[in-house]
């Protein structure tokens, strides 16, 4: 089961979140607003295909996960978090980042991808730029 929770500015908000889901996986998310007034609805969208003619070197990204290679061409990167606080990671270590857009907090890096690297981002809006 992929589980998402506790994304995005601190109050468990986020525009957009971007999963793969293989054969068998179940995604479970969870309204966990507890004022009352309800959340802003759900949309999935299943996408069609992933090809590697459609890896960017630059743009902006939301939260989720990104394979490099298919995603994101591999390469050195200047990230910029331009919403929210977060986290930035590969499962491997070679990224790990805790970036923020309030005060004190550090909001650029430089990054080196690797092919079939996987970026996780909880951050609800980024920017890449290859190097």
């Amino acid at each position: 089961m992929t589980s998402i929770h506790d994304l995005g500015d601190g109050n468990g908000e986020l525009s957009s979140y971007r999963a793969y889901l293989t054969t068998g996986q179940v995604l479970e998310m969870q309204d966990t607003n507890l004022s009352g007034t309800g959340g802003q609805g759900l949309h999935l969208e299943a996408l069609s295909s992933r090809s590697s003619t459609t890896a960017i070197s630059s743009g902006t990204l939301g939260a989720g996960v990104y394979e490099v290679g298919v995603d994101i061409q591999p390469g050195t990167y200047a990230i910029t978090d331009l919403l929210g606080d977060g986290y930035l990671s590969t499962k491997d270590g070679n990224v790990n980042l805790d970036l923020g857009t309030d005060y004190g907090d550090t909001s650029t890096a430089t990054i080196t991808l690797k092919t079939g690297e996987m970026l996780t981002s909880n951050l609800d809006k980024l920017t890449i730029s290859q190097k």
